[in-house]
């Protein structure tokens, strides 16, 4: 399977992984093979692409670390409490949320080899509540790997699902707005924070832990953040795990007026900036269970061939498992051949790049 973006799928190709709602329920399962209304409506949706079928590396699954239904159900908790925040100031229950984190640690924790391997393609709509919850499933593995308690893992979890629950009292015009923010728009964005916290503190379902990861999860090792301009050791440290989870997940993501970054450039972004901006140990961890370059991503190589990654090598994250496609010139190969650039020392990884092959379902 390949993910091409939207401007590439055409009608006779077969979707190789769900496309799934703002509500979490699923638009265009697996197997459907797309037609022209139907791409049409992603594009409306505001959707960046898809997994198709390529005939060449269907035989390969994502890394997906957690399940289907669990994912949905995470997004459609995250949905209910900002619907009903929207119509209502007063936070609600939290029992469902609470459910999706306890689903969401069993998954990881049942798979504990696997990189964080998010492939989660989004609509336009949805991005706050899967923003939310890949910020939460990023979260938990970093805390996996720092090797923090159940019970600190909920705390985590919870703060990281609702971490931006008060941008539901920011005007909706500075939430959405296409470029950059005004001096005063970007104060009263940076009131989030402030609003998410005095929602979440006090109550019984959520600890004041998790409260603090919403109210401090913009917060920098050096004081250049908000809202309190806290430095180092006095941000709490699972909030400093988010910041540096929803920095990645924001620098990765496709939004309206622009491309999300490939992952080794923003891994590249956290390294540099470790210690400075962010938790060392919290960046560490989390790389390391990243895979700089996904399962499913099209890269050129040094030798001038195109290759599919198919897997990942945790001994060497920037040498991966990769089938070539195409030879130099871009002849595609009749028996693409795997090669695992840790063994294979003459190939390396220039860059990402596209292809495009003659799709079959």
């Amino acid at each position: 399977m390949i993910r091409l973006p939207l401007h590439q799928l055409k009608p006779g190709m077969v979707l190789a992984m769900p496309l799934y709602g703002p509500d979490g329920v699923v638009l265009l399962n697996s197997g459907v093979t797309l037609k022209s209304a139907y791409i049409q409506r992603l594009h409306e949706l505001g959707f960046s692409g898809a997994y198709v079928r390529d005939g060449v590396a269907d035989d390969i699954p994502l890394d997906t670390p957690i399940t289907e239904q669990t994912r949905a159900f995470a997004m459609a908790a995250v949905r209910q409490v900002v619907q009903e925040l929207q119509q209502d100031s007063a936070l609600p229950h939290l029992g469902k949320v609470r459910k999706a984190v306890n689903s969401i640690l069993d998954d990881l924790l049942s798979h504990q080899g696997v990189m964080v391997g998010l492939t989660q393609v989004r609509a336009t709509d949805d991005y706050t509540f899967a923003h939310s919850v890949d910020v939460g499933v990023m979260a938990l593995i970093a805390g996996i790997a720092m090797g923090l308690s159940r019970p600190r893992l909920i705390d985590l979890g919870m703060g990281a699902l609702l971490h931006d629950v008060g941008k539901t009292q920011v005007n909706r015009p500075i939430l959405t707005k296409p470029g950059p923010l005004t001096p005063a728009e970007s104060e009263s964005m940076k009131l989030h924070t402030v609003y998410g916290f005095d929602m979440l503190r006090g109550r019984r379902d959520i600890s004041a832990v998790a409260a603090h990861v919403a109210y401090e999860h913009h917060e920098r090792n050096d004081g250049s953040g908000y809202p309190r301009g806290l430095r180092e050791a006095k941000i709490h440290p699972l909030a400093q795990v988010v910041a540096v989870v929803d920095v990645f997940d924001a620098m990765t993501s496709d939004r309206p007026y622009r491309r999300g970054l490939p992952a080794h450039e923003a891994a590249r972004y956290l390294t540099r900036t470790k210690g400075r901006l962010f938790s060392v140990v919290a960046v560490e961890r989390f790389l390391a269970r990243l895979p700089l370059y996904p399962t499913g991503t099209v890269v050129a190589l040094n030798t001038g061939e195109l290759a599919l990654v198919i897997a990942q090598n945790s001994a060497d994250r920037t040498r991966p498992v990769v089938r070539l496609l195409a030879a130099p010139g871009g002849r595609p190969f009749k028996r693409p051949v795997d090669i695992d650039l840790l063994t294979d020392r003459d190939r390396t990884i220039t860059e990402i790049s596209r292809w495009d092959p003659p799709l079959r379902g």
